[in-house]
């Protein structure tokens, strides 16, 4: 019998995991928790990614057959733009022996090969954190933005529910007129009221304060003003992203084709993708239907990691 082999998405909110055999096709599959890489202690991602890998062996009966080797793994990891944490995650895999040959990309590096193969496109995602990446005809491909919560990630949904929470506090000082957000974000957030959300959200992960950017997004379609203003800069930073890659990349024959993905875009429902799409179309740029599964890709980056030793 032929290699197996595993493609790891691990991200901010849960990991994917997809198992293929040497022809491509999925035999096995796991979820696990998030995968986020945190520099300080890159060794906790890597015990994420290696439980939720072995789950995923275990379903598709590759970690009992010793016929059928697990020849390589490929895990694009949230945060794994720092080098040094990359590294650690990428030696710790190979610590555990779980392939002859294990790499530690980006989630961004996965979720593109899943999008676009081979072909020119531009991918923008707005999940957790926000980040486009594109490709010309050429073959020349530009990344725009992904430079975390603290210097990007603009309409992402930490942003979002960050920038609800600092109009919550405006609203309790009087510098903005109060709305339904206010109590809105202290009851999702388990606190009693708006004075207990600056403990709140230092304590609390980058997931958490992303699942309120829900609870914004709602407040705008209710037609609540300041959660509006917060959904409609989102927006059009995300358009941002892609009319910049577009620039960057072109000219183009016709117009570019963008697939968004992430909870907050992806298709059929995420909660920005209609608005979004409106933004996009309006700026020139077409937008795919085209469902993104970056476990998918991780396996194929894999797969073809397997096949060049």
């Amino acid at each position: 019998m032929g290699m197996i082999a595993v493609g790891v998405d691990g991200g901010g909110t849960r990991t994917r995991v997809v198992v293929v055999d040497e022809g491509g096709r999925e035999i096995g599959r796991a979820v696990g928790d998030a995968a986020l890489i945190d520099p300080l202690h890159p060794e906790d991602a890597a015990a994420v990614v290696e439980r939720t890998v072995r789950g995923a062996l275990a379903a598709s009966g590759g970690s009992s057959d010793p016929t059928r080797p697990v020849a390589a793994v490929w895990a694009g990891l949230a945060g794994a733009g720092n080098e040094r944490a990359r590294r650690a995650v990428e030696d710790a895999l190979r610590a555990g022996d779980l392939a002859r040959e294990i790499v530690v990309g980006t989630d961004l590096e996965a979720a593109f090969r899943d999008a676009f193969p081979e072909d020119p496109g531009i991918l923008l995602i707005s999940g957790t954190g926000s980040v486009a990446t594109g490709r010309n005809a050429r073959g020349h491909e530009v990344r725009v933005g992904g430079w975390g919560a603290l210097l990007g990630d603009e309409g992402s949904g930490y942003r979002i529910a960050l920038a609800g929470l600092r109009a919550a506090m405006r609203m309790t000082d009087g510098r903005e007129h109060p709305t339904g957000l206010l109590p809105a974000l202290v009851g999702a957030s388990g606190c009693t009221g708006a004075a207990e959300l600056p403990a709140w959200i230092a304590e609390s992960s980058k997931a958490q304060v992303a699942a309120l950017a829900q609870i914004v997004v709602t407040s705008a379609d209710r037609g609540d003003a300041s959660a509006g203003r917060v959904v409609r800069g989102a927006v059009e930073a995300l358009a941002d992203h892609a009319t910049t890659l577009r620039d960057r990349l072109g000219p183009w024959v016709g117009p570019a084709d963008v697939v968004l993905a992430g909870g907050l875009v992806a298709p059929p429902d995420g909660r920005l993708r209609a608005r979004l799409a409106v933004e996009l179309e309006q700026r020139g740029l077409e937008v795919s239907d085209r469902v993104v599964d970056a476990a998918r890709g991780a396996a194929q980056l894999a797969l073809a990691l397997a096949r060049r030793d």
